[in-house]
């Protein structure tokens, strides 16, 4: 019992800080593994989509890929002010000319 009042104390602090801050950011962490096949010109494409959002989504805080030494595993990092900033790029993205090939190149495994 002892120990159970002990964790409820320290967690205690968290939980009402929690409860007394507000923070509307969303971030997104995708790991994916590149597609058999896809990895010729890997680094080109994921520089071009780092550029693009850049270019067409100034509200986009941070879009970072991350390429494993060996070229097979990807993650990428995003990061937005709010849900509209997010939502702005989910539809950005879901008419991109670009989308079928991110579709073709990356298999996400874990979002």
């Amino acid at each position: 019992m002892k120990k159970y009042l002990l964790a409820l104390l320290l967690l205690l602090p968290v939980i009402s800080f929690a409860g007394h801050h507000k923070h509307d950011s969303i971030t997104f962490y995708l790991d994916m593994t590149v597609a058999e096949g896809k990895s010729d010109g890997l680094q080109e494409f994921v520089s071009f989509l780092e550029e693009t959002v850049k270019k067409t989504e100034p509200n986009t805080l941070y879009y970072k890929y991350y390429i494993s030494d060996d070229g097979k595993k990807v993650s990428l990092i995003e990061h937005y002010a709010n849900s509209k900033d997010a939502l702005f790029h989910v539809n950005a993205f879901l008419v991109a000319p670009h989308r079928e090939q991110f579709l073709e190149t990356f298999v996400i495994t874990n979002y």
